[in-house]
């Protein structure tokens, strides 16, 4: 019968819009229909409009974002909630009628560290509220994110990407907002509400040893120092050298060679691990002060030769 359209953008200061609006005519193409339909007297509609704040609508987070009280600690893992998403792309087209559907899920992936959500079959609205946990070391990370649609019997497809860099987040305080999708060809994909927060988990520290944190006598403050402690903690992320013959992916066998002015200590091997924990520590004399350099080279253990995956050097 007819058709009308409203701007309730123009709303957004809450007060009341009650009037009468004209019906009008689908669109055409056509010249001559669209000059017939204007001609036509469709009526009129009275309509009453007000922008409103239901708190019952409010979608509310995990109680693991509160549970953190060491406000004082650097942080070290982030929380992440998956809340929602809207207007996603129709992935799996209707064989017998317009329209179709999609099955999300999402990828989160920070600094080769991913966790996956649930999927949500045939729903272009879905709501997650889940709650994952991710390491990181520091805001200069960047916090990837990937929504697929679920094939059972082929590859999944993407519907859409964004990132959001953890400079972004300020102190412990929650960043929640809904951010744009965009597909592989950098069209819009949609919408996704997620919350952020750094936080600090003290069972994710390790403790170094206690020769690390003891005090020195103000005796020996007061002399030059002429040992040097190192404590080899873990590697994370470590590039893979030993491919899988039959499949992707493979491993390592990761040992670390220090090399102090001349004064060389070598690691245990941690077999098949890129990320490994070694906890172990050793002292180098040293006596030209604090005028020297610590080369750590890490090589992947192999029988016919070692394979070099990569060197720091520090202090």
């Amino acid at each position: 019968m007819g058709q009308l359209t409203i701007d309730v953008k123009s709303l957004e200061d809450r007060r009341v819009d009650r009037r009468w609006h004209v019906l009008q005519p689908k669109p055409t193409l056509s010249k001559k229909k669209k000059e017939d339909d204007e001609a036509k007297k469709l009526g009129k509609l009275e309509l009453a409009v007000r922008w409103k704040h239901n708190p019952e609508r409010v979608i509310q987070l995990p109680e693991a974002f509160h549970q953190d009280d060491l406000l004082d600690q650097q942080p070290n893992y982030l929380q992440i909630c998956l809340v929602r998403a809207r207007k996603l792309k129709i992935m799996d087209k209707s064989r017998l009628a317009s329209g179709g559907s999609s099955d999300p899920l999402v990828h989160f992936s920070l600094d080769g560290e991913s966790v996956t959500s649930t999927t949500k079959k045939k729903n272009l609205r879905p709501v997650w509220v889940e709650y994952f946990e991710l390491p990181i070391e520091d805001e200069q990370q960047t916090l990837s994110l990937k929504m697929e649609d679920y094939e059972q019997f082929s590859s999944n497809q993407v519907m859409g990407l964004c990132k959001v860099e953890m400079s972004m987040l300020k102190g412990r305080e929650t960043f929640r907002k809904w951010l744009e999708l965009l597909d592989e060809d950098n069209k819009e994909a949609g919408w996704v509400e997620i919350a952020l927060r750094w936080a600090h988990d003290a069972k994710r520290v390790l403790e170094l040893p206690e020769e690390f944190t003891e005090p020195e006598t103000e005796e020996n403050l007061s002399k030059e120092a002429n040992e040097l402690l190192v404590c080899l903690l873990r590697g994370k992320n470590l590039p893979v050298m030993d491919k899988n013959l039959l499949s992707s992916g493979g491993s390592s066998d990761p040992c670390a060679f220090l090399n102090l002015d001349g004064e060389k200590r070598k690691s245990r091997v941690i077999k098949k691990n890129i990320n490994p924990q070694w906890m172990q520590t050793f002292r180098f004399p040293c006596d030209d002060g604090l005028n020297v350099t610590l080369q750590c080279d890490i090589e992947d253990y192999d029988l016919k030769g070692n394979d070099f995956m990569g060197a720091i050097s520090a202090f």
